[in-house]
Parts: C-alpha cells; sequence; structure tokens
C-alpha cells in the first residue's frame, strides 16, 4: 500500500478542491456538506461529501481536521440523471410546440389552395387541365393527413 503524503494531489481528482476546503475551514472553522471527487485504493473515483471542523492548538493554529465524510456519488449520478432527464423532457415539449405551429401555419394557406382547387375544378376545364387540377387535389389531400 503506497502511502499518503501529498493529500491534495493523491486523493483529490481536483488538487485545488484541498485547498478550498481548507480555505473554507479557517475562514468558518468548520465546513458543511463540502462535495469534492476523490480517488480510490483501486484508481476509481468517488464523490465525497465532508463535515469537518479544525482543531486548533493553543496559539490558534490548525493542527488537524475533524468530521465525516460520506460518500455521495450514487446520490450526484441521480442528481445529473433527474437533469438530464428534465432537459430531454423540455426538448421534447419544445419540438412537439412547434410542430404543432408549424402544422397550424401550413394548414391554414393550405386550406386555402384546396378552395381554390375546388372552385377551379367547377369551371370549364380541358381533360389535361381537369388531370391537373385532380393531382394538385390529391396532393393537398396527402399534405393535410400529414
Amino acid at each position: 500500500m503506497k502511502s499518503l503524503e501529498r493529500i491534495d494531489v493523491q486523493l483529490y481528482v481536483d488538487a485545488g478542491r484541498r485547498d478550498d476546503f481548507r480555505a473554507a475551514v479557517e475562514r468558518d472553522g468548520m465546513v458543511r456538506d463540502f462535495e469534492s471527487e476523490v480517488r480510490c485504493r483501486d484508481g476509481s473515483t468517488i464523490w465525497i461529501s465532508e463535515n469537518a471542523r479544525a482543531i486548533r492548538n493553543e496559539r490558534g493554529e490548525v493542527v488537524c481536521y475533524e468530521g465525516t465524510v460520506v460518500d455521495v456519488t450514487a446520490k450526484r449520478a441521480a442528481a445529473l440523471l433527474q437533469s438530464e432527464k428534465e432537459a430531454a423532457e423540455a426538448a421534447n415539449r419544445t419540438k412537439s410546440e412547434f410542430l404543432a405551429n408549424m402544422s397550424h401555419e401550413i394548414r391554414t394557406p393550405l386550406n386555402g389552395v384546396m378552395g381554390m382547387l375546388e372552385l377551379l375544378g367547377t369551371t370549364t376545364l380541358d381533360a389535361k387541365q381537369k388531370r391537373f387540377v385532380h393531382l394538385a387535389q390529391s396532393s393537398s389531400d396527402a399534405l393535410l393527413g400529414l
């Protein structure tokens, strides 16, 4: 087992988090729910939440920290998953609203075109013109069905 000589580098994934921890304890005398990503012995990483207070000597110097450490990896993963789910749901709502608006914007002029084609079909047309009107009406019906 390798000894722990530099906790900031060996334990903390972001070495600056140890400095942040120490600064918070120095400033406030304690920390609550201070989260950091740390390395495990097997090389994997986990997220921890630290609650700690400074133990000082008679000169007021910090000699050690006293507190608890809790693994919050699962809690963070669940929060991330929830956040991603909410983002996906918001994107789906936006897509649905867009499609509903576009559907309305397309249907309104299409109904006007279909009305004009119906009126055109009641006029005197040769066979070729009637076929064109029929094709345009079929195409309009197909578009309206979408």
